[in-house]
């Protein structure tokens, strides 16, 4: 002890061996380096590469590299079709599931009860800014663009069949 301070030399251990080999008991095997593992995920659980590298707190680029080298097929996003980031107006994500936003469909009802008394969506838009009504993304203020695009896809089909917002007549 030098000053009132422990010194260690060089070659001197901290704790002998003979300590260290009772702690350590297991080997850890990252999850992602498990086949069948990944099989389970990708495969019969259908999640995306993304979903199973925030499972495994790894990479994407890891994951994808795992799934070549064990030859499990990749999945390939058509190249033709422009996917959608985002979740429309009057839709939201509950458990990988898009459903119908309650508070969402009920705007949606007010606009297209003031579209039909006659007020024109630059109108609409002004009425909605000032009762206050957020946007989807709670930034910004409602425009009559927007207003038109949220009246016309909620009176269309949705594209891929999931929910149709359509007034049943």
């Amino acid at each position: 002890m030098k000053n009132g301070r422990l010194s260690l030399q060089q070659s001197q251990p901290l704790f002998p061996p003979t300590y260290l080999t009772g702690i350590i008991d297991f080997v850890y095997i990252p999850l992602w380096k498990n086949k069948f593992f990944l099989q389970q995920k990708y495969i019969q659980e259908r999640l995306t590469v993304q979903e199973i590298a925030d499972l495994t707190f790894s990479a994407k680029s890891t994951i994808l590299k795992q799934l070549k080298l064990f030859k499990i097929p990749v999945r390939e996003v058509n190249p033709g079709i422009r996917r959608r980031n985002f979740v429309g107006y009057g839709m939201k994500m509950n458990q990988r599931q898009l459903v119908a936003h309650q508070r969402e469909q009920t705007y949606i009802a007010k606009m297209r009860e003031l579209r039909s008394q006659g007020f024109t969506y630059e109108q609409i838009a002004q009425a909605l800014n000032s009762l206050g009504i957020p946007t989807k993304t709670h930034k910004g203020k409602w425009h009559r663009k927007t207003v038109n695009a949220i009246l016309k896809t909620s009176t269309e089909s949705s594209l891929t069949g999931i929910i149709s917002t359509k007034p049943q007549a």
